[in-house]
């Protein structure tokens, strides 16, 4: 613990460092090759103030460090244990967390006017009206409560910062504690949110912040190193503000050091992540991308790629490493889909909390022999079409991809094909059609196949398919003239389909799922396009619409007049495989929540 400038923080040092072209950031003055400091904060962090709405029954706290924080009075008992699915079990995320530390610690608070006993014991921090004590049936005071797992820091501001939350905390000491909600009751979405408890007694906040923040340093799933990529010219080109402006001051507050490398050309995180060291991967406890899919899946490939270099080298950095995804693109499908919304901020907290999760991947190999691995999706036809057609359309933005699909929604085209699939075990039950974390079918499935250990060197997808290999056999075929291929291992949610384009796909047992629409006319095409915006592809609903479970397939068109899209990127090969592999990676999430 440290004081500085009346403010008292937990952790390490916050360092960002800067890498790449000084172009990057005015006035930074680095060379392509070297690091510089970002932001420079105090050698203690502080919370930086910012302006906040009030209303009569939320008054919003200037004390707290993230815009839209919001106070909480003690009349309030929406807390973040409301943000919890029922059926996740809080007390096995406290594992990670020495709650000897601040066991029975215990102290008088004013929160909102009123005078409230703070205790600290069995994994939260809880609070109660003061007063004479009653009878439980007869006991009308108020109380609260805060999990210790959904705390981001605790926080000492000494009196006279400005601050609008009570009139008591010009004269008092503050003792604020950043935790999160969701927003408008959308129990995937989160905003942060903090409390802020009055004591005239300076030594009292600062022992309460103390302790509060060592808990959470005995937490060694909430990363402490991270190395942040921004891409400043996908979607929206809005990357870098959200990196500066909400992004970073989250990280600030949680203590995190970063690394963060603005890339300037196609593949310039890739190259860096693959040609980087074990040592240099080891620092970090996870990779950022601040970007599209395009942009994750770049980083995700880097990481992948470096399975060329000596497995005893990067064992232990591949088995500890998480991905993280912060949306800041046209379409975000995979913050989409492992969070169930695009919110930068839910995105953030996730990270900040140390969050895992394993992730399907999927490898798919070309018929030239190239290779990629994919954790979305793959199209060919009328989604191969409409992204050849958006390349030449990027000047519009993302309002590209509707004018595209117009267009190729007009040409109609179907494609001949044969296709090579080898099933995948019996589905979910109905009770687990949804992937919601956690997920006891993911997690617990014995049909599905064991998660990948050992190096991670996928077997090439296409000679998989074409011998005898380790995948279950017999393969199935068939062929005929196709509208749309489509090969998911993720639900692939966005603003265009938010219960994603296949919603009953689970984020980690090992299944790939085929959506094959047969050719049709226009109308009833158009229909089964409204329909996959509403609800998604629901089997059977469509005659011409055959949907398929599998761990691996291969896809041979006939005449090749068309492309593939991989999460956003143009392929201009015709045949395509793919295999699965169950939890490649892990990442820095919990799935949909409730």
């Amino acid at each position: 613990m440290s004081v500085d400038d009346g403010r008292t923080h937990f952790g390490h040092k916050l360092e960002v460092e800067l890498m790449g072209n000084s172009s990057s950031v005015p006035g930074s003055g680095a060379t392509p090759s070297s690091r510089t400091t970002l932001f420079s904060p105090p050698e203690t962090m502080t919370s930086p103030l910012h302006k906040r709405k009030r209303t009569l029954s939320q008054q919003t706290s200037d004390c707290a460090s993230l815009d839209d924080c919001v106070y909480s009075p003690l009349s309030d008992a929406v807390m973040s244990r409301d943000v919890e699915s029922s059926s996740d079990p809080v007390d096995s995320r406290l594992g990670g967390f020495d709650l000897d530390m601040g066991r029975g610690l215990q102290s008088e608070f004013k929160l909102e006017g009123k005078w409230v006993t703070v205790r600290m014991e069995k994994g939260e921090i809880s609070w109660q009206e003061s007063g004479p004590r009653f009878p439980k049936c007869y006991d009308t005071r108020k109380t609260g409560w805060v999990m210790i797992t959904d705390i981001l820091a605790g926080v000492h501001v000494q009196p006279g910062d400005v601050c609008r939350c009570t009139s008591c905390c010009d004269q008092f000491h503050k003792l604020v504690i950043h935790t999160y909600t969701a927003k408008n009751g959308k129990t995937s979405e989160w905003v942060p949110f903090s409390y802020s408890f009055c004591s005239p007694d300076g030594d009292t906040v600062v022992k309460w912040a103390s302790k509060i923040n060592a808990v959470l340093s005995s937490n060694k799933e909430r990363p402490r190193k991270l190395w942040v990529f921004v891409n400043p010219y996908g979607g929206h080109k809005q990357a870098k503000q959200i990196w500066q402006n909400k992004v970073y001051p989250t990280f600030r507050l949680a203590g995190i050091k970063c690394t963060v490398l603005f890339t300037t050309h196609s593949n310039h995180a890739f190259d860096v992540i693959k040609e980087a060291t074990s040592q240099d991967i080891g620092k970090y406890d996870g990779l950022i991308a601040i970007g599209g899919d395009g942009f994750f899946q770049e980083i995700l490939n880097g990481v992948l790629a470096r399975s060329n270099k000596p497995w005893s080298d990067n064992e232990a950095v591949h088995r500890s490493l998480r991905l993280g995804h912060i949306p800041a693109g046209s379409m975000d499908a995979v913050a989409w889909s492992l969070h169930g919304t695009r919110s930068v901020m839910s995105a953030t907290l996730r990270i900040v909390f140390g969050d895992r999760l394993p992730l399907d991947v999927m490898r798919i190999e070309t018929g030239s022999g190239g290779s990629r691995y994919s954790a979305c999706l793959a199209g060919y036809g009328f989604m191969g079409d409409i992204s050849r057609a958006s390349e030449r359309l990027r000047w519009m933005g993302p309002l590209r991809y509707d004018i595209a699909g117009v267009m190729v929604f007009l040409l109609s085209r179907s494609h001949r094909a044969r296709i090579i699939y080898n099933p995948a075990g019996p589905p979910p039950p109905v009770s687990q059609n949804v992937c919601v974390g956690p997920c006891s079918w993911c997690k617990g499935n014995e049909e599905a196949a064991p998660r990948e250990e050992g190096p991670i060197v996928c077997r090439p997808a296409a000679s998989a398919i074409n011998s005898t290999s380790p995948i279950s056999s017999p393969f199935k075929t068939l062929e005929g003239d196709f509208i749309s291929i489509i090969a998911t291992v993720t639900p692939c949610r966005s603003d265009k389909s938010q219960h994603g384009i296949t919603p009953y796909a689970h984020l980690g047992d090992g299944r790939m799922h085929l959506v094959l629409v047969r050719k049709t006319s226009r109308l009833n095409y158009l229909k089964w396009l409204h329909s996959l915006t509403k609800t998604g592809v629901q089997p059977g609903k469509f005659k011409f619409v055959e949907t398929i479970d599998a761990t691996a397939v291969c896809v041979e068109p006939v005449h090749g007049k068309s492309a593939w899209n991989v999460d956003g990127e143009v392929l201009g090969e015709q045949t395509l495989s793919a295999v699965v592999h169950r939890g490649l990676v892990d990442v820095f999430s919990r799935g949909i929540q409730g």
